[in-house]
């Protein structure tokens, strides 16, 4: 009897942690046949979750019920909202856990037949995208929320002295497009320059992606100059998240040298007066405006200052 009983409670316990989420972790899959990334941790002492689904381009939140590996999908407003139990869920998830994988199925409803297996494997991700995320698992759920499919705009262009030419690229379910150098007179600093094209690019299309469904993030780039030694790329950005209090907009221009594929330190060529300063000796210094206020009094007044 002994016996029995403790092969019932092993049985029990073992029963619980296939069940049981892990705290912290990142998974990769499909639900039947659509891909999805998907991220459980810790809110509030409970096991919670969150996926990506990769062909609606938006996060759904997973609220676990009473039943042990069972979880509740709850739409959120935007990716940055944390899942909360909801009246009307969207589907129904019955999940195993092993040390390297989930197996489970996804039913529209408790009593729905014809469920859609689920399978996931266990992951983590990297990348240089500036991702703010409090943990490894978050910025790798953002990093792979980005991976999505590119199509080349027929957007083109060519600078006036016919030095350098560019594309852009658009990411179909955020909408963000960004510039990428197609030829230039220096191809390590055209890859340099398109490898920090692409960081930024990543970026745009993870706040767009992180908005939706009920939000709207984007920056519309476009390139203000270019030639043979410069390449200006300006770009204005506008953000209405879910819960704000209104909607903010921001404009930012990036100078990138050709010689070198690094931005333009603007600081080495023009002197910005400090916060506060109430007078600006433009006689000191050796960026250009003092250069050219201290040349030759001819030069000032034919508009050369």
């Amino acid at each position: 009897m002994r016996l029995s009983c403790a092969l019932l409670f092993a049985v029990s316990i073992v029963t619980d942690i296939a069940h049981a989420a892990p705290d912290e972790s990142l998974y990769r899959g499909t639900i039947g046949k659509s891909p999805i990334v998907l991220r459980f941790y810790q809110n509030d002492k409970r096991a919670i979750g969150r996926y990506f689904y990769r062909s609606q381009g938006i996060d759904i939140g997973l609220v676990p019920t009473v039943n042990a590996g069972e979880f509740i999908e709850c739409p959120l407003s935007g990716g940055g909202d944390e899942p909360i139990a909801c009246a009307e869920p969207t589907g129904v998830w019955s999940l195993s856990f092993a040390s390297g994988s989930v197996s489970g199925t996804w039913r529209k409803s408790a009593g729905a037949v014809a469920p859609l297996s689920i399978r996931l494997e266990r992951t983590s991700a990297t990348c240089d995208a500036n991702f703010h995320g409090s943990s490894a698992t978050e910025r790798g759920y953002d990093c792979l929320r980005v991976e999505g499919p590119t199509e080349i705009s027929a957007h083109k262009g060519t600078s006036a002295d016919r030095a350098v030419t560019w594309r852009f690229i658009t990411e179909k379910r955020s909408g963000a497009s960004a510039p990428q150098l197609t030829s230039g007179p220096s191809a390590d600093a055209m890859r340099t320059i398109n490898a920090e094209l692409d960081r930024v690019f990543r970026e745009t299309v993870g706040l767009a992606l992180m908005a939706r469904p009920k939000g709207d993030s984007s920056c519309t780039p476009t390139v203000a100059f270019a030639n043979t030694r410069l390449f200006t790329v300006d770009a204005t950005c506008y953000w209405d998240w879910p819960g704000a209090a209104h909607p903010s907009s921001g404009w930012n221009t990036t100078t990138y040298d050709l010689a070198t594929g690094k931005p333009l330190d603007w600081t080495r060529t023009v002197r910005f007066p400090a916060a506060g300063t109430e007078t600006f000796d433009f006689a000191k210094g050796n960026d250009v405006v003092s250069l050219a206020w201290t040349g030759p009094r001819e030069n000032r007044t034919r508009g050369n200052a």
